[in-house]
């Protein structure tokens, strides 16, 4: 299974905003959402905003310029 660990300057998420956030996902789906706390390994740096948002299903998927992060 694919992971990745994403960190943004903003995660707008369903409970609230995230200021300088991690967001991880597994095979598309979100599994967490939590603030930024020093370096993590093996997590990526995109900047910007990222939109976590549920799907049609009601699983979580995270968003960047429209684009659904993998």
């Amino acid at each position: 299974m694919t992971m990745r660990k994403i960190a943004a300057h903003r995660l707008e998420t369903p409970t609230g905003v995230i200021h300088l956030g991690v967001v991880v996902i597994r095979e598309g789906i979100v599994e967490d959402c939590f603030p930024f706390s020093g370096e993590m390994p093996f997590t990526e740096w995109l900047g910007g905003t990222i939109v976590v948002r549920p799907d049609d299903n009601g699983v979580l998927r995270a968003f960047q310029d429209g684009i659904m992060l993998e």
